[in-house]
């Protein structure tokens, strides 16, 4: 299965063939960005999952150069740094990604994880509150919704970022 849709493949080969589209349909390279930015996505998605944190960090931030409007890009990138202990570029990135996607849970367990890399427990359960505020029970959110409760019963605080890292088995409860 191809990484990217048909049409984005052909538009990359029409525009490598002919420069000059660009110059006559400008409309165009807010979508070859979106192609190129999906494409070196899926490279570094690669070098995530290879271990190789520093050339994902330079791919996913060439994506964000591409579409700064993507909440996935942001994602990633904050993996990669928190996996490189660079929790305060990882706090960055997260934290906009919870503001274009609020809802997204993933964005809130980045969150938490960079947090929790700083050691900044207040914040690993507290700031959850947006999230826990913006998630509610449905087709998407019920599992977090329902761990957010767990984590609150066992532990005495809330939060999606708390119950995210709980999931992961890095959030302490009191005892």
């Amino acid at each position: 299965m191809p990484l990217h849709p048909p049409w984005q493949e052909a538009l990359r080969r029409a525009i490598e063939e002919d420069p000059s589209l660009l110059q006559e349909h400008p409309e165009l390279q807010a979508v070859a960005d979106k192609a190129e930015a999906e494409a070196l996505k899926a490279k570094g998605n690669a070098a995530f999952s290879a271990g190789k944190l520093q050339e994902a960090v330079d791919l996913f931030s060439r994506c964000i150069e591409l579409d700064s409007s993507n909440h996935i890009y942001w994602s990633n990138r904050a993996a990669a740094r928190t996996g490189l202990k660079q929790y305060q570029g990882a706090v960055k990135d997260a934290a906009r990604c919870t503001e274009l996607a609020p809802r997204w849970a993933k964005g809130w367990s980045r969150l938490g994880a960079a947090y929790f890399g700083l050691e900044d427990y207040s914040q690993v359960c507290g700031r959850g509150g947006g999230a826990w505020a913006g998630m509610r029970p449905g087709k998407r959110g019920h599992d977090a919704w329902k761990a957010a409760t767990g984590c609150r019963a066992r532990t005495g605080r809330g939060g999606l970022a708390c119950a995210a890292l709980e999931h992961h088995g890095l959030a302490r409860g009191r005892g």
